[in-house]
């Protein structure tokens, strides 16, 4: 049966063109890395396999550009109606990942928004990584930006299997997890003093039983401190706030409609597997040890993310006198701020995925209306000419530089005075100059760059050195 469920996945391959399909479908069910032989990943093709994946193909180009209108039709209409509080689009500075932890042939998942097939960032990843920047603001960070646990309660919702609550659950957890809740209780502990004294009453208010509410309303920081304590989990599994804020899902827009395959190359597996042989010998790490090469699938830094965040007021009207729309906005601000520079969206944040350019445009129809009320009026031609406000992207030239291709990305990039750009082979036209970087992998030339982020640009012509 396992043969013939094989084979007829060769047919179907045979007479698909791959190049035509979604990425989402050529990484999943018509995954082009089994071996010949039998239903198991060929271990050779692994890298050529994902390779296959990455390109965006003309029809997922276009489906992507119309889920992105259609996004931002969306906006604009709940831009008018005062429901959208943050709509801004940011470029990553680093690669992006998500899903590894789905199941897939080459043990490494990517999260594919079906059924269309494209890498998108789901609105309650979103919310999660900014609920944490809100608490590591109110708990953790010298300067709050006015943020406090109370307010994350009443922003994100009421969480009672946060950190800083006991859990009273059976068994004794591991003493690394024992320190880092006693760390979240210490800080949640030490900073009740700063929550907004009416925002706790409100919270106060929200307890289902007359007799909790009579006996904290007057004490409401005394019931946050008690709050924490084992013997009140019925209380706050009790206690349910929604939350004001609603997360869209967000639909990366790769610059140069590529993804790109990442590699990690532990050298060890010598010791994290393990010895095979019947003595189960242990040898330490050392550089020695046989690297294992293993691929998974990003979204390159240089890509467009929109992030887009609906605000709905709570009906309490003492929790709308204390944090009015304004308010919110700059909380929220300040939590994205955090978000996009420190914590990261989606896999391995830890070492550096998933960040973003915090300082950003606005994207939103009402962000830009402010921001052409308050741009000053040009005098002349030339000043409307070199005002930044109203100029498209600046370009520059970088003379005699030298052009590299890399032929495993098909990428085309160069470097001056610290910064590097790039560029995809098939944008650089036939030419005799892309027949020399073929031949020799590199040549001289003029390029004129568009900024991205940071240090990082976008080739936008290429030209022979003058």
């Amino acid at each position: 049966m396992r043969s013939l469920t094989y084979g007829g996945l060769k047919q179907i391959l045979a007479k698909t063109r791959l190049e035509e399909i979604s990425p989402g479908l050529r990484f999943g069910l018509f995954f082009n890395g089994w071996s010949d032989d039998d239903y198991k990943p060929e271990s050779k093709k692994k890298f050529e396999a994902l390779k296959s994946v990455c390109e965006l193909s003309k029809e997922s180009i276009g489906l992507l550009d119309s889920l992105r209108s259609r996004q931002s039709s969306l906006a604009s209409a709940a831009v008018s109606a005062k429901t959208v509080i943050f709509d801004r689009e940011v470029v990553s500075q680093s690669p992006f990942v998500t899903g590894m932890g789905l199941e897939h042939p080459l043990e490494n998942g990517f999260s594919f928004l079906h059924p269309y097939g494209l890498p998108y960032l789901p609105g309650s990843s979103v919310k999660g990584v900014l609920r944490r920047a809100a608490e590591e603001l109110a708990l953790f960070e010298p300067e709050a930006k006015d943020w406090d646990i109370v307010k994350v309660w009443w922003l994100f919702g009421f969480d009672s299997t946060s950190a800083f609550f006991s859990q009273s659950q059976g068994g004794v957890p591991h003493p690394a997890v024992q320190e880092e809740r006693q760390r979240w209780l210490n800080s949640y502990l030490a900073k009740l003093d700063r929550c907004d004294h009416s925002l706790a009453q409100s919270l106060v208010s929200a307890l289902p039983k007359k007799e909790d509410r009579e006996k904290w309303i007057m004490k409401p920081i005394e019931f946050l401190r008690e709050l924490s304590a084992a013997h009140m989990k019925s209380l706050r599994q009790s206690l349910h706030i929604r939350g004001a804020f609603q997360f869209w899902d967000v639909y990366p827009k790769p610059d140069q409609n590529h993804l790109r395959v990442d590699i990690m190359n532990p050298h060890y597996n010598h010791y994290y597997q393990g010895d095979s042989s019947p003595q189960k010998k242990i040898f330490p790490p050392g550089d020695w040890g046989t690297p294992n090469p293993i691929y998974f699938l990003t979204v390159p830094e240089g890509t467009a993310f929109r992030f887009i965040v609906e605000h709905e007021p709570v009906l309490n009207p003492s929790v709308q006198a204390a944090l009015p729309r304004e308010k919110v906005k700059a909380l929220l601000d300040a939590a994205m701020e955090f978000a996009f520079t420190w914590l990261g969206f989606g896999a391995k944040t830890s070492i550096g995925y998933g960040l973003m350019a915090a300082a950003a445009r606005p994207a939103s129809p009402e962000a830009t209306q402010i921001s052409s009320q308050s741009r000053p009026k040009a005098t002349s031609p030339e000043t409307t000419h070199t005002s930044p406000a109203v100029s498209p992207v600046q370009r520059a030239k970088w003379q005699n530089v030298t052009l590299i291709l890399n032929p495993g990305k098909r990428e085309i990039s160069c470097q001056h005075e610290g910064n590097t750009a790039f560029t995809h082979e098939e944008k650089l036209d036939p030419s005799p100059m892309l027949e020399r970087l073929k031949n020799k992998r590199e040549a001289k030339a003029d390029v004129e760059v568009e900024p991205i982020a940071g240090n990082k640009f976008k080739i936008v012509k290429i030209s022979k050195p003058g």
